[in-house]
């Protein structure tokens, strides 16, 4: 009586511990699809926002450099032969333009950080990822939930990266084509 009873409580107790490894990689499988889910909404809305926020602030340079283009028309027809005469210097202190270097150095930072906060938020998404894909495949929570479709999460990149990659290398150094 006594060994049956032992083999049931080893049974029950190996059951028991098989039924919480299932449930453990059962949910941890779910939290990470979940994830990745969320994830992949979160760059969406990363990527949307860094390029309206790109865009705005162009538009602000873009804005300024127009309305000094008008100004120094408007001035220039004004008074006739100004250049001419070596008055060109009165323009700038007559229109009362600023136009400050620092908005397109902050235009520069803006895209930089933009830019980089969106390949944080893309790493997240392979990271999430990386740790389906060990759920899967890695002893025990393989044996579990390892028939379980892998998750295929979509990167945005550059026409420019798909050809390096495709071709294995990018020999373009220069970041300014030489015009002569």
């Amino acid at each position: 009586m006594k060994t049956i009873l032992a083999i049931l409580g080893t049974v029950f107790l190996s059951a028991f511990f098989v039924l919480i490894m299932y449930m453990g990689a059962h949910n941890t499988e779910v939290s990470l699809r979940n994830k990745f889910k969320a994830q992949q909404k979160a760059n969406e809305s990363s990527f949307d926002k860094t390029w309206k926020i790109i865009q705005q602030n162009a538009q602000v340079s873009e804005r300024e450099r127009d309305s000094f283009k008008e100004a120094f028309t408007d001035i220039m027809s004004e008074q006739k032969g100004i250049a001419g005469e070596g008055k060109l210097a009165s323009f700038f202190t007559q229109s009362k333009i600023d136009i400050s270097p620092e908005l397109f150095k902050k235009l520069m930072t803006t895209i930089e950080s933009q830019r980089e906060s969106f390949h944080r938020d893309q790493q997240k998404l392979l990271n999430i990822v990386e740790q389906h894909d060990n759920i899967l495949t890695e002893l025990p929570s393989s044996i579990f939930v390892g028939g379980r479709e892998k998750l295929e999460a979509i990167i945005v990149t550059s026409s420019k990266t798909n050809e390096a990659f495709s071709a294995g290398e990018d020999n373009e150094v220069n970041l300014f084509e030489n015009k002569n």
